[in-house]
């Protein structure tokens, strides 16, 4: 309401992101193997804010260059669903707000070093898969935790991953 009385808008953050999921919701999820929980959860949100939250960021934090399998973490959505369940839940958003502009959302991206190096590969791994799969996503959500101990930030590298992400038709949003 705030948003909206002062003309300002407002971007959904987050739909899927493990730090975030209920203890109680990751155990069903891992039990159950059933997508309707993040169906329901899915309905329940973006039917409450339809018309009203124009961005999405639908999952949050899936790459995981470190302890991940394949470049993505492991949460509970991907050990119950497996790796498509990125790719599933962007149709699950779209299908329940079709104007909306969905995102995926992470961080790690900046430094001239081998674990963000790494990271970038594996975003850009995912983006081939999703284009390929058809999976309608509108852009990608660059979360920019600067810390400066990480190494040095080289311009020309954020450009080329910038226009490799841009390359597939996707915005960047600075979150």
């Amino acid at each position: 309401n705030f948003a909206e009385q002062n003309g300002k808008q407002l971007r959904g953050h987050t739909l899927i992101w493990e730090q975030s999921t209920p203890a109680w919701a990751k155990r069903e999820i891992l039990v159950t193997r059933d997508w309707r929980i993040v169906a329901g959860h899915f309905s329940h949100v973006l039917s409450r804010y339809r018309g009203r939250i124009g961005e999405w960021d639908v999952v949050n934090e899936p790459i995981d260059t470190e302890h991940g399998v394949d470049g993505l973490r492991t949460t509970c959505f991907q050990r119950a669903f497996g790796p498509s369940y990125i790719e599933r839940a962007l149709r699950e958003a779209r299908a329940l707000a079709p104007t909306a502009r969905l995102l995926i959302n992470d961080y790690g991206f900046e430094y001239e070093n081998p674990v963000d190096e790494a990271r970038r590969t594996a975003l850009l791994d995912l983006l081939t898969r999703l284009n390929a799969a058809g999976a309608p996503l509108d852009g990608v959500g660059l979360q920019a935790h600067l810390d400066l101990s990480k190494g040095r930030i080289r311009p020309a590298t954020l450009e080329r991953f910038v226009r490799a992400i841009a390359d597939f038709g996707l915005d960047v949003t600075i979150t």
